[in-house]
């Protein structure tokens, strides 16, 4: 069993730090990073090959980068093959400035991991996240973000290839990119999953200021959207030809 605390390397300049193959192939990992790189200027920090083939995995980042500028945060190859564990991002880069956020390959072949991604970039500005090859191939995945963006301005979002192959699980969305300002998010070729996971988008981008920029291209089967933004979103090849038996999509517009 491995046990890490980390607190307070706040206002950084110009800083590179790397963790690479950190805590891999250990039975019980618990890793906890709090208030950690809290105004960072420039920069980044890089995760490679963290947690691999962990069994229980419980990981923690709480108000991590917040107040950050052009900083860049990179996930790759994140708690792959990990067993029966818990992944949270709570207050994860809040207020944050033109920084720019990448997990690639983020618990690909994980099985029954919940990923909870809470009040994350609230209130930031000319944030970039990108999810590309998140929970490829995984087994039973529960992802849920909650209050994630709201009240950023000018953010970009992309999920490309989210939970390709994938046996079933759920995702929540609720209250993303609520109140925002001008953010544009991508969906592409998301949740084309081996079995139907339910998908279930809460009240996303409503209440946005001016109208939002949401794409879906070749999504998958067993979405609901509920009171979600009525303007600014396109649905283009919804439910991809390749899924079966997959049902209409259950759409609930709002405002």
């Amino acid at each position: 069993m491995t046990q890490r605390n980390v607190y307070l390397e706040n206002h950084s300049w110009g800083f590179a730090e790397e963790f690479k193959g950190y805590a891999k192939d250990v039975n019980v990992a618990t890793d906890n990073f709090t208030n950690y790189g809290s105004g960072a200027t420039g920069g980044f920090r890089d995760f490679t090959s963290y947690d691999g083939r962990v069994n229980v995995p419980n990981l923690g980042f709480i108000l991590y980068d917040s107040d950050a500028n052009s900083h860049k945060l990179s996930f790759s190859s994140y708690t792959e093959e990990a067993n029966a564990g818990a992944e949270a991002f709570t207050s994860y880069g809040k207020n944050d400035n033109a920084v720019l956020s990448q997990f690639n390959s983020y618990s690909n072949d994980a099985n029954n991991i919940r990923s909870d991604f809470m009040s994350y970039g609230v209130s930031g500005n000319a944030a970039n996240d990108s999810f590309k090859g998140y929970g490829d191939s995984r087994n039973t995945p529960h992802n849920n973000f909650k209050t994630y963006g709201v009240g950023a301005n000018s953010g970009i979002d992309k999920f490309t290839s989210y939970l390709d192959g994938a046996n079933s699980g759920d995702d929540t969305f609720q209250s993303y990119t609520s109140h925002a300002h001008s953010d544009e998010v991508n969906f592409a070729n998301y949740g084309k999953t081996f079995n139907p996971v339910n998908d279930t988008f809460k009240e996303y981008g409503r209440g946005s200021f001016s109208d939002p920029t949401i794409g879906f291209k070749t999504y998958g089967s067993n979405p609901n959207f509920i009171d979600y933004h009525k303007k600014g979103v396109t649905f283009n090849e919804y439910i991809a030809d390749e899924i079966s038996p997959a049902s209409s999509p259950t759409l609930f517009v709002g405002s």
